[in-house]
């Protein structure tokens, strides 16, 4: 039952840092809206080139060839970058994402692991933070490979 617990409040941290820390609210509307509808056109026709999250995910798994310990965040953060360029985007930067996760996962199982960026990680774990970040900020598409909840 232990277990289980500590899962449950794993899953809750993880859905408040969500929460808190990737969603993105809309922007709010503004007054000059013929203006505004060339620019949003402009945007959608933009976003239907981009990949989905899923396509840069395999771009960058295929291009990592990682050991089963993983990569620092830097190293996947580089590959994601190389990625990204042609369309314009850059992944933002691991440090914040990853340290929230950190105090999270920390205040649901009393630990006191800290987030160092020479840390490995493996592909999920640096996939399900940084999923759902370059979904909420760089506008791509999709739940990526490793299927988080929006």
């Amino acid at each position: 039952m232990a277990d289980n617990t500590k899962l449950l409040l794993l899953g809750g941290a993880a859905a408040a840092f969500w929460w808190f820390y990737m969603r993105k609210p809309d922007a709010p509307a503004t007054s000059a809206a013929a203006a505004d509808t060339t620019t949003k056109s402009a945007a959608k026709s933009a976003a239907a080139k981009l990949p989905s999250v899923a396509d840069i995910q395999a771009a960058v798994i295929l291009a990592a060839k990682a050991p089963a310990e993983g990569l620092g965040v830097d190293e996947w953060g580089f590959l994601v970058n190389q990625a990204l360029a042609p369309f314009g985007k850059a992944a933002p930067d691991p440090m914040p994402l990853f340290t929230a996760m950190f105090n999270a996962v920390n205040q649901a199982t009393g630990q006191g692991q800290r987030f160092d960026r020479a840390m490995l990680v493996t592909a999920p774990a640096y996939w399900a933070v940084m999923g759902p970040a370059l979904k909420a900020q760089t506008g791509l598409a999709g739940y990526g490979m490793y299927g988080w909840v929006q």
